[in-house]
This record gives C-alpha cells, structure tokens and sequence, in this order.
C-alpha cells in the first residue's frame, strides 16, 4: 500500500507538522531589537490521509524544524518528520522546506479572535514518493519576553493547533489531523547567536 505524507506544514508541517510558528532571535541581549529570528519548529500528532485507489490510513507525526522568521512575520527554513502508521507498520522519514506567514490577531485578547494565524507551506526534498507538498493554517497563541517586541512578529513563543491542512498536490487527501506546533526562539548551542 502506498501512502502519501502530509505531515509537513502539519509539522507542522507544516506539519510533517510538519508539525508546527514563531520565534525569536537574537533580540533579547540588552532588548535590542531584530530583523529576523532564528526558531526551532517542533510538531506532532496525527493526520488523517487516504491516497488515490487507498483507503484511510492514521499517521502518528514527530518532526522538528529550524525557522527563520523575520519581523514582518515571512517564514522560511527546513523540517524532518517522521510519519508512522501503526496499522500498517511503516515508518517514513521526510525532510523538506518550508515558507508560510504569521498574521497577528484582528481581535483582543480572549475576545474569540485574538488569536495569531500561522500558514505554513512544505515541499519535499527528500523522503521519495511518500513525501508530498502540503499547506497547513494554524490558530496560535503567543508568549512574548519583551513588551517593547509587541510588533516583532519573529519574537516571542508561539503554542498552536493546526485547524486545517491539504495537500498541494497529488492525488491524496487529507480527511483529517490533531496536531500541535510549537515555535521557540533559538538559543544555547544550537543558536547562530551563540
């Protein structure tokens, strides 16, 4: 049975999750501020797919992700993810790119609509034919280190919860997903700060 990863933008990919967006960066020595943040991408849980001439099949989605998000809220980078379907017993590993956008909120706080919207597009790179281009929408909330930042969409943390994903091309679809995403700015080893 051949199956079609989603998982990317689900990270979150996007997904993949894919799998899933915000970040910041080297803004918060001395309360400087930046251009850009460099943020890691971490996303699982499930997506719902059924390939053309398939019938459903449910894959668990683990992926990571390195992000650079810039202040106007343009995302770009990279992600892995694994996608494993229990039922079928196979595991498949995709790495890809990812570009998307974060919007900030239209409403206030707790008013239903204060929420931030993240899109994130993946394509794959690698993985084979189980990999496949996809975007993902995500409803976030956001955890910002520095008030003085409130306008730097690249700083902050952002939680959220992937509320649609589709692939972009090929003949799978997606029936469903449950996935979380998580955006971090980047620091300690693993930043280009330090």
């Amino acid at each position: 049975m051949v199956k079609t990863r989603i998982q990317s933008g689900l990270a979150a990919v996007g997904f993949g999750l894919a799998m899933m967006v915000g970040g910041a960066s080297g803004a918060f020595a001395g309360g400087a501020t930046s251009s850009t943040g460099d943020v890691n991408l971490r996303s699982e849980g499930y997506v719902l797919l059924t390939p053309s001439g398939g019938s459903l099949a449910k894959d668990d989605v683990e992926g990571i992700g390195q992000l650079t998000v810039t202040s106007a809220g343009v995302i770009s980078g990279a992600e892995t993810y694994t996608a494993v379907d229990s039922a079928a017993g196979t595991e498949d590993l995709c790495a890809g790119t990812v570009g998307g956008s974060i919007t900030s909120p239209s409403g206030s706080f707790a008013s239903g609509t204060g929420y931030f919207t993240v899109s994130l597009d993946f394509t794959p790179t690698s993985g084979g034919s189980d990999c496949i281009a996809s975007s993902a929408s995500l409803s976030c909330s956001r955890e910002l280190y520095h008030t003085a930042l409130v306008d730097n969409l690249s700083d902050g943390t952002y939680r959220c919860v992937v509320t649609n994903v589709s692939a972009t091309s090929g003949t799978t679809t997606v029936n469903g997903a449950s996935m979380r995403v998580q955006l971090t700015p980047s620091r300690g080893t693993n930043s280009p700060e330090s």
